[in-house]
C-alpha cells in the first residue's frame, strides 16, 4: 500500500523522526531522516544533540565540522568527532 510506503515521509514532515526511522525501508530514506533531524537540532541551537545525530548520518565530515566551528561550538565539535569515531569503529 502506497500509504505504508510513504509513512516514513509523513512522520519526517511532522517532525516525528524516531517514528519516521521505524518506517524507513531503505538506507537512503534513513539518511534523509537523520540528516534533516540533525539540521533541525543545529538550527534550534541544540548543538550537543545535533552533534550526536550528525555522527549517525552520512553528512560530509568536513561540512559538519565546519558548521560547528563557524558557530563557535567547540564542545559540540568534540562530541561529533568522538561519536563519529565510535560509529566508524
Amino acid at each position: 500500500v502506497k500509504e505504508d510506503r510513504d509513512a516514513w515521509r509523513m512522520y519526517k514532515d511532522a517532525g516525528k523522526y524516531d517514528d519516521a526511522l521505524m518506517y524507513c525501508e531503505t538506507e537512503r530514506q534513513r539518511e534523509i531522516v537523520r540528516g534533516q533531524h540533525a539540521d533541525l537540532l543545529f538550527n534550534q541551537k541544540n548543538y550537543e544533540l545535533a552533534a550526536k545525530k550528525f555522527a549517525e548520518s552520512q553528512k560530509s565530515f568536513e561540512e559538519v565540522a565546519h558548521k560547528f566551528i563557524a558557530a563557535g561550538q567547540s564542545d559540540a565539535l568534540i562530541t561529533f568527532l568522538s561519536r563519529k569515531v565510535d560509529v566508524l569503529a
